[in-house]
């Protein structure tokens, strides 16, 4: 200490000869010892333990307690933060801030460093409190994991175990979860309209919290057989629990949500919960409507197998991340050149032949690097989940290419929240349900303002082709049909004993009688054609277009849903 270094140095002095006057100790001012002495000073590990022999805190006796704890971690299922704390408490100095932050460091250095820590030739292994502090404060070699960045270089598997890790923490912690589910419960009490899942781990901690708005239900049944799913990494609450919207692209080619979520992490254990729960609280669509899933890579086809879904839904891997950060993470700079072209053909190739010759390509650009070429080859085997040709076969897909219109909903979150994290759960859900309050409200004044446009088009020119069209469909829908309509005047049908013969120049397509179309825009859309608009001499017809094409009426009928959450 301060004082004692000052009484050692006036005895030096004094067997010398020197005479001063001997100060007055109590004006000394000696700081309270702290592992981060300010600021802008991180001492080392080297400088905590010479601090801490000091102070007479240091204790080097610590490896059969530390090894009792790396066992109990590595053994039992979960230990709960308050009683990692409590086990830690004894090996540290009193004055060391045990919070569910340090337990986290604590738990993923012996993720990283428990084989280390066994007794080598039977000596007895030697930690000491200084080493345990800086390992809790995050010192030795990574950072905190309430930064997604620092999981950048794991794998999939060790992010989520590490993830998991924070958020039960976080959770255990105070209580958050119970105290969100009081206020859900006060919600779906005030508004009819409104419900909410809650569903629990195997070990009974809380998992995922979902809930719904009477819009969300709306929009859900009417567009839930296309979702896009993907986490908001940012961090909007207190116990870093990412959000999730089930995102959906509507009628009017506007992002709706059918529901919003807190989970504990980005697993296919979580995607599970949000599908299940969306669609137990919708009622009015199953499981197995869901034809088409948007994600990133991490969403795999074992997410179909868990919902049991495998032979009617389809999962597309998106092509910005494919491109932008997938590939480029994994092969560095040899992602360029003539391997960065073969696989950006791979993505945009229109057909299957085109597809393998890329593919040959790209695996001819990495022949120098086996690692390499072993995992173009995992891709290459997974080509049906992202390439061009495999979207624009699949029923549904509407023209997209991955879940970018996941990422714009995570964008309006961000703007409405202004950037800002709340410490009290149930304060962000409040003010996601105020957000889809004040877009339904905008949304409902914008249809309003679409049908009295058609109908006032059509009452001026009541003698205009395809008013019918015009007054069922929506004005996404529109769009699109009108285009084809525009094209149907150059083909020419021929009837058949049982079958429609729609022929262009030297191009030719048959339809059975009874059956659609089997191009690839009315697959991708579920519209009725140009070559059905053929068949149909020019005229529309509803029963060939899918029902998300019809205009949005019912957001009037809805519209005190989330009226009595916001007030």
């Amino acid at each position: 200490s301060a004082v004692n270094r000052l009484t050692s140095h006036m005895k030096v002095l004094a067997k010398h000869g020197v005479e001063f006057e001997k100060p007055n100790l109590d004006l000394v001012k000696v700081t309270k010892h702290n592992l981060v002495h300010c600021e802008q000073c991180n001492p080392s590990i080297t400088q905590l333990q010479s601090c801490l022999k000091s102070s007479g805190k240091l204790f080097n006796n610590l490896g059969d307690e530390l090894l009792q704890i790396v066992n109990l971690l590595n053994t039992a299922s979960h230990v709960p933060a308050p009683t990692l704390r409590q086990l830690l408490r004894p090996l540290l100095p009193e004055h060391f801030p045990l919070s569910p932050q340090t337990a986290l460091n604590f738990r993923y250095w012996v993720k990283r460093n428990a084989t280390k820590l066994k007794p080598a030739s039977g000596k007895a292994v030697v930690f000491s409190s200084a080493r345990l502090s800086g390992i809790c404060n995050g010192k030795e070699g990574h950072v905190s994991m309430r930064v997604c960045e620092a999981l950048s270089n794991k794998s999939v598997q060790e992010c989520g175990e590490i993830l998991q890790g924070v958020l039960r923490e976080a959770i255990e912690e105070g209580n958050a979860g119970w105290k969100l589910r009081s206020y859900l419960e006060r919600l779906k009490e005030a508004d009819d309209f409104f419900d909410y899942r809650i569903v629990l781990s195997p070990e009974g901690v809380v998992r995922s919290i979902t809930w719904q708005t009477g819009v969300m239900r709306t929009s859900f049944n009417q567009f839930g057989h296309t979702l896009f799913l993907d986490f908001s990494k940012r961090r909007l609450n207190s116990m870093d629990w990412p959000y999730n919207g089930l995102t959906m692209i509507d009628s009017d080619k506007k992002v709706v949500v059918g529901s919003e979520s807190l989970c504990i992490g980005e697993l296919n254990d979580c995607y599970v919960d949000i599908l299940r729960s969306t669609v137990e609280m919708s009622g009015g669509r199953s499981l197995s409507d869901i034809q088409v899933i948007f994600g990133d890579c991490f969403i795999q086809t074992t997410l179909l197998d868990q919902l049991g879904i495998t032979d009617t839904c389809r999962i597309f891997w998106d092509h910005y991340h494919l491109l932008q950060s997938v590939w480029p993470e994994f092969l560095g700079k040899s992602f360029s050149g003539e391997l960065k072209v073969a696989l950006e053909g791979m993505v945009h190739a229109k057909t299957q032949l085109q597809f393998h010759e890329f593919c040959g390509k790209a695996l001819a650009a990495s022949s120098s690097n086996p690692n390499h070429q072993e995992y173009i080859q995992k891709y290459i085997d997974s080509g049906e989940m992202y390439s061009t040709f495999a979207l624009e076969s699949a029923a549904m897909t509407l023209g997209r290419h991955g879940s970018s219109h996941a990422e714009q909903n995570h964008s309006s979150v961000m703007a409405y929240m202004n950037g800002i994290s709340y410490e009290q759960p149930e304060i962000l859900v409040k003010l996601l349900i105020e957000r889809q309050y004040h877009h339904m409200t905008m949304r409902a004044h914008e249809l309003s303002q679409y049908h009295m446009k058609m109908k006032s088009e059509v009452a001026k020119h009541p003698e205009t082709r395809h008013n019918d069209a015009r007054l069922w469909l929506s004005s996404w829908g529109w769009e699109l049909w009108e285009s084809e309509a525009s094209e149907h005047s150059e083909y020419r049908t021929t009837v058949f004993d049982d079958f429609y013969r729609v022929s262009r120049s030297s191009v030719e397509r048959d339809i059975q009688f009874g059956e659609r179309c089997n191009c690839s825009f009315a697959k991708m859309y579920g519209l009725q054609c140009r070559h059905e608009i053929s068949i149909n001499c020019g005229t529309f017809n509803s029963t060939l277009c899918h029902a998300r094409w019809k205009k949005r009426d019912e957001l009037v009928s809805t519209k005190r849903t989330g009226n009595v959450v916001a007030a």
